[in-house]
Parts: C-alpha cells; structure tokens; sequence
C-alpha cells in the first residue's frame, strides 16, 4: 500500500497509525511543494467562480481570504469515542491539519464514525456491522465530492473504516 496515491489533485491516501512518522514527513515536506511545483490544477478554484456562495460559507468557519486561495484538503477519518481503535485518530487529524497548514494549504474536517463489533456482538446490533463498511464508504465519497477539494488525507484504523 502506497502512503499516498499519485493522484495528488483527486485524493492523498493515508490509513494506518503505524506508518504515521512516514505520513507526517511527507506532508510536512512535500504536500504542498507538488502543488506549487507542478502546478496541479485545482478544482476548488474553478468551483470558487461557478459558486461564489461558497467563499461566505467558509469565511464563517472561520477561514480567512488567504485560505480561500489556498489548495482545499479534506481530512476524513474514523475518529469517534464509539472504540479504542478510533478513539485516538483525532490526533492524527490535527497533525494532519497542522501539516497541510504549514505547507500552504488548507484542511478541513470530516469524520465519518465506525462501529465496533466487540461492542455489537451478541444482540441485534452485530446486524448492521458489515453494513455500516458500505454507509461509511458511501459517506466519504459524499464528503469528498459534494464539497470541491484539491486533495485528501484519509485516516482510518480498523475493518470497518480501512475498506473505505
């Protein structure tokens, strides 16, 4: 598995703590030097210009106008207070947020929380477990295509969120 695809102006791709030094060098260094270098065609900005309703939107989550022109990341993850194995992938979301900002982009948020089958088993609820891979897969695209984003990074640690 690749830390993170080719594709730079579709998706970034990252899914597992253990190789997270190696994630993190490669944000700090290079994110947003590819970007300027080669001059990846960014999408937001075309979208900036079709739907200037977007830029108030974002001005009142507190992005300043300098972000707007920035190159837009989305930070997904699994993040949630629902097991062990999400519980501690907010770090991860900062870190990552932090990266992209020192490098000259922006990041934004999305979490699209999983379940845990040590918690479901043994009642109804072990029902909706395999079934919440293909909600959590269909929330992550939603996320990353309702919304013009030039890139992603995606943190996710167990079976359910990794498949998305």
């Amino acid at each position: 598995m690749k830390m993170f695809s080719k594709k730079i102006n579709k998706y970034i791709v990252y899914k597992h703590p253990m190789c997270y030094y190696k994630y993190e060098k490669y944000v700090r260094c290079n994110l947003i030097k590819i970007f300027k270098k080669e001059k990846i065609y960014m999408i937001s900005q075309d979208i900036r210009k079709i739907a200037p309703e977007m830029d108030p939107l974002r001005r009142g989550m507190g992005w300043s106008s300098e972000d707007l022109s920035k190159p837009q990341i989305i930070v997904e993850s699994t993040f949630g207070d629902s097991h062990p194995g999400s519980a501690h992938l907010d770090e991860f979301v900062k870190e990552s947020i932090e990266g992209i900002s020192e490098k000259g982009g922006k990041g934004s948020r999305y979490f699209a929380t999983d379940i845990c089958d040590g918690q479901a088993q043994g009642h109804d609820g072990i029902n909706y477990s395999l079934a919440s891979r293909d909600i959590i897969a269909s929330l992550i695209e939603i996320h990353a295509n309702a919304t013009p984003f030039d890139g992603g990074v995606f943190i996710s640690s167990c079976d359910k969120g990794v498949p998305a």
